[in-house]
């Protein structure tokens, strides 16, 4: 039987290979599916690699737009459960200098971050279960310090419980969220489990846990919460602990309080926008609820949605619950931040189809942009249905109050 280092040493050997055919096409080639790119590799591999290089060479698209320009080891699997660049880039400031564990490291996105950090010096061990993953993590991390000289990381098969972590390193550490062949957001099916990640957490001086944005966790002083968007969609549920809740503080510049919650909305050239509550002002607010729309129409960035702090965002700005927390917001006063969106209101009614077109054509509008929250119809489908009404671009929010639909059509 083959132990755990040879089986990593074989698969590292098999991509730096492979990397010699197949890093010219995917650097080279746009369309990296099409059947003429994959009959001119066809006859230069055996069965197995051609499997995995059909597979590697399918998402290199994707793979662009996650991690960046190069060629990116991983799969369909691998590439969805890995960090993209821009939020692996930001939690990569929430750990210091010296020793670092990316553990549970995938391909390795957030240990690329961890060790291209021009304001410090880290020495990373990667740690992976999985030989093929560990061995794929090698070669990102290769490919994404570029020309660097100094190798500062080591890559590693092995189980995150099981890692000697002294106690002032970093750990990095992103459990296995898949049960029985789906995912599963309560995170005492994780591997390692919840118990075995805290347990690692107390030995640390400082770490970040990554979780599903959906996990249930009880809020507790020894740790603070932040959940990332990033275009729109939420991508991650932190968990800081240690000193990381400090250097996440200085890194975003506000007071994160062991306890608390913040929802953090990465913009396109990488900046940060917070949203933050301590632990103290949890639950303890609640905003006005409306029946009707007011002035104006706001929606929170969805990741101060997904750590339940719609209300305590409406508190702070004055807005009213329109439907509930889970709903729209509505105010009488414009507000001007980056992690909402706030637009006036033209028209407000009833979302029946026929009086919607009527009001559309006769406003001479059509919906740039539909957002639906609790309510039927897909946004995408009502967008071309009624694009032929007129010629001025809106926004169409669709949201339920209490039992009724209502429709409001905003400026763009």
């Amino acid at each position: 039987m083959a132990i755990p280092g040879d089986l990593f040493q074989f698969n590292l050997d098999r991509l730096v290979r492979l990397e010699a055919v197949l890093k010219p096409i995917a650097l080279q080639q746009q369309d990296l599916s099409s059947h003429d790119l994959m009959r001119a590799i066809r006859g230069h591999l055996s069965d197995d690699d051609y499997g995995l290089a059909t597979a590697v060479l399918a998402v290199q698209g994707k793979a662009k737009r996650k991690l960046g320009e190069g060629f990116w080891w991983c799969d369909e699997r691998s590439l969805a459960q890995s960090t993209p660049i821009a939020v692996a880039q930001r939690k990569s400031r929430w750990t210091g200098d010296g020793d670092v564990y990316d553990l549970c490291c995938g391909i390795g996105a957030d240990a690329i971050a961890l060790t291209t950090s021009s304001t410090k010096v880290v020495n990373l061990q990667a740690v992976d279960a999985d030989a093929l993953i560990a061995a794929m993590a090698d070669r990102n991390l290769a490919n994404g310090n570029g020309s660097r000289l100094d190798r500062n990381w080591t890559v590693l098969i092995g189980r995150a419980e099981e890692q000697l972590i002294g106690d002032r390193s970093w750990v990095h550490l992103d459990p296995d969220r898949r049960r029985d062949g789906g995912r599963t957001t309560h995170v005492d099916y994780y591997s390692p489990t919840w118990d075995a990640v805290e347990k690692i957490a107390e030995k640390a001086c400082g770490g970040v846990v990554k979780i599903a944005p959906a996990a249930s966790l009880e809020d507790r002083p020894e740790r603070h919460r932040v959940w990332i968007s990033l275009r729109g969609s939420v991508r991650e549920q932190s968990v800081l602990f240690g000193e990381s809740i400090a250097k996440a503080s200085d890194d975003l510049e506000v007071s994160l309080a062991g306890g608390g919650r913040s929802a953090v909305t990465i913009s396109e050239d990488g900046d940060a926008i917070v949203f933050h509550v301590t632990a103290k002002l949890l639950g303890s607010d609640t905003a006005p609820h409306v029946a009707q729309p007011l002035q104006f129409m706001i929606d929170p960035d969805a990741a101060i949605r997904a750590a339940g702090l719609t209300d305590a965002f409406a508190v702070a700005y004055d807005a009213k619950t329109l439907g509930g927390p889970s709903g729209f917001l509505t105010s009488d006063a414009s507000i001007d931040t980056a992690n909402a969106i706030c637009k006036r209101i033209l028209w407000s009614g009833s979302s029946d189809d026929r009086k919607l077109r009527r009001t559309l054509r006769q406003m001479n509008c059509y919906p740039q942009r539909v957002k639906t929250r609790g309510a039927a119809g897909d946004a995408n489908t009502l967008e071309r249905r009624y694009r032929n009404c007129g010629d001025k671009p809106v926004v169409l929010w669709i949201g339920k109050s209490g039992r009724r639909q209502y429709a409001v059509i905003s400026e763009v």
